[in-house]
Order: C-alpha cells, then structure tokens, then sequence
C-alpha cells in the first residue's frame, strides 16, 4: 500500500487512474466535506510523491469525476455531477498541465430529478480529439449508450 494525500477523515475514495510514465500518474474520486458535499478528489505523483490538484467543483451536491486519462500536459477527466434540479449530469474536464477547464456537455435527455447521465471512459487520440463513453437514461426507462467526442471542430 502506498499512502495518499487526501487527509480527509470523512469518505473519500479514488476511482479511476492513468499514466504516461513512472513520472507522471493521475487518480481521479471524490471526498466528503464535513458539511455533506461531496467535491472532486484529483491526485498526481510526480514519481516521488502524489500531491492533490485541485479541480473545480460543477455540482450544487456533487462532483464525481470517474475516470482519467493522461498525457503529458493533458488530462482528461469523466464523471458526473448533480445540478440544482438533482438531475445528475455528465462531466468532462481538462487540465493542461496549468488549469483546469469544464467542457459543456449537451445532454440527450431531459436534464429534471432523477435523469443520470454519466461518463464511465475516456481516451485521447492524437490528432483527432477525445472520445468518452457512458451511459444515460430518464426515470423507468433503460439505460442507453452514450458516446461523446470533443474536437477540435465539433462537439457532439
């Protein structure tokens, strides 16, 4: 076991992780305020030790980044966050390496209590832009697939 930064007595857990090398790992979860808000939990180790990178929250309630991937100065982070009408939401974030920045994610479906949309998987592919996968759906419905590429030219 190698110890991690988070210093937080109340619930906090890692849940995805990516690397470019031995010099360079990310680990993306969550952690728990003392006031129930559960907020991103974005580590890096440098080779020596892991340092937390603060990431901007998106959620009234919460912000659960899912998982990672890594290349050198471009990080790409999925999940999923809560708004105001608790509807949870996809998250897509990047980190170049100085800040963080939150993609719009346009949702397939109605955006009210109870719809989830996630994204489970991402991937950077040089030259084209990042594919991350998930799943959606509403209340009493089944979960469909969901595929989301962000370019340099489109969203979608």
């Amino acid at each position: 076991m190698v110890s991690s930064p988070d210093g937080r007595s109340r619930e906090n857990y890692l849940r995805g992780v990516s690397s470019t090398g031995p010099n360079d790992v990310w680990a993306v979860g969550i952690y728990n305020t003392s006031t129930g808000l559960y907020l991103p939990l974005t580590e890096h180790r440098n080779g020596q030790s892991w340092q937390v990178v603060p990431a901007p929250s998106e959620g009234s309630s919460m912000t659960a980044p899912a998982t990672v991937f890594a290349a050198p100065k471009d990080v790409w982070v999925g999940g999923s966050f809560y708004n105001a009408n608790a509807a949870q939401l996809t998250l897509a974030q990047h980190w170049d390496g100085t800040i963080w920045q939150t993609f719009p994610n346009p949702s397939p479906a109605a955006e009210r209590n109870g719809a989830v949309r996630l994204l489970a998987g991402v991937v950077s592919v040089p030259g084209q832009g990042v594919w991350a996968v998930g799943l959606y759906y509403q209340p009493f419905t089944p979960p469909q697939t969901l595929i989301k590429f962000y370019g340099a030219e489109s969203q979608q």
